[in-house]
């Protein structure tokens, strides 16, 4: 049986710039979403995403890109196949002075 993660809720509460992020979440180093973000503002990703192959457990991740200087990585959390079963969890990019946060289930598909 294959195990999913699903990708709900972005959430920014303050920004990395003084305007708007230009994010991307990643998953296992692969975009699933992207888009401006201010604060206050929440973005329904609707992602669902498998854990790569052969893998335990892998990283969700959101970058500001800010070209043409250099991105700047908000964070990343590493998430398990063992979250099975736990409901809903949040996972916090809080790097850079940016505060964000995505809402995320792992499931049996």
């Amino acid at each position: 049986m294959a195990i999913q993660v699903h990708f709900a809720n972005l959430h920014c509460n303050e920004t990395e710039d003084a305007g708007a992020d230009a994010c991307v979440l990643k998953w296992n180093d692969q975009t699933i979403w992207s888009g401006p973000m201010k604060g206050g503002r929440t973005r329904n990703t609707n992602n669902f995403q498998l854990f790569p192959p052969g893998k335990s457990s892998a990283f969700v991740s959101l970058i500001d890109e800010d070209w043409p200087d250099e991105d700047d990585h908000l964070g990343s959390q590493l998430i398990r196949k063992d979250e099975v079963g736990r409901g809903w969890r949040r996972a916090y990019f809080r790097s850079d002075e940016a505060d964000y946060f995505v809402d995320y289930e792992v499931f049996n598909a």
